[in-house]
């Protein structure tokens, strides 16, 4: 148990996990990010992905609202 003032590590923590399969050039794409050395793992190369795609969505929403807004219509 962490003292108060300490986090505990993202991976300390019990997450749903989920089995991928990655097609021979997904793999192909995530192999050379993980040799060398810029991510861990597969999983957290496929996690930073999800991030940016959540990221990416989050931002085009706000575009085509605002765009929305602009011309008036909802």
């Amino acid at each position: 148990m962490a003292s108060p003032g300490n986090t505990v590590p993202k991976e300390a923590i019990a997450m749903p996990t989920c089995n991928v399969v990655l097609t021979d050039h997904q793999d192909s794409l995530v192999d050379p990010l993980v040799k060398s050395g810029r991510y861990q793992n597969a999983r957290k190369v496929l996690r930073e992905d999800l991030r940016l795609m959540e990221l990416a969505d989050t931002e085009s929403r706000a575009k085509i609202e605002a765009r929305c807004r602009t011309s008036g219509h909802r």
